[in-house]
């Protein structure tokens, strides 16, 4: 019967030790989950500015006669300068934005 009680405590020891360490893992792995979707989330931040302009830019948009339908197209060779500093300028908005 005393042998029995030993073996009972000492299984009743080791299922609190499996116990604690699986809340250990499940801590770990929650805070590097956490991590990453920070990470994802700063990424999204950053490059989705730039990356909505570079979608609508990116279509060909021209009138029936031809002319560009954007007014920044009409500006000759500044139209993509205008458009790269604005996308710049928004992902530099971004970073910083990011981190405050």
């Amino acid at each position: 019967a005393d042998c029995l009680e030993q073996a009972s405590d000492r299984m009743a020891v080791l299922d609190e030790l499996a116990r604690e360490y699986a809340d250990g893992h499940e801590r770990h792995r929650d805070a590097a989950v956490n991590r990453t979707l920070f990470c994802l989330t700063v990424a999204t931040c950053i490059f989705m500015p730039a990356q909505f302009l570079a979608g609508v830019y990116g279509m060909n948009f021209v009138r029936d006669d031809g002319s560009p339908g954007i007014p920044e197209l009409r500006l000759g060779d500044h139209g993509y300068l205008l458009f790269w500093s604005l996308a710049g300028g928004l992902v530099v908005l971004g970073t910083c934005g990011a981190y405050v």
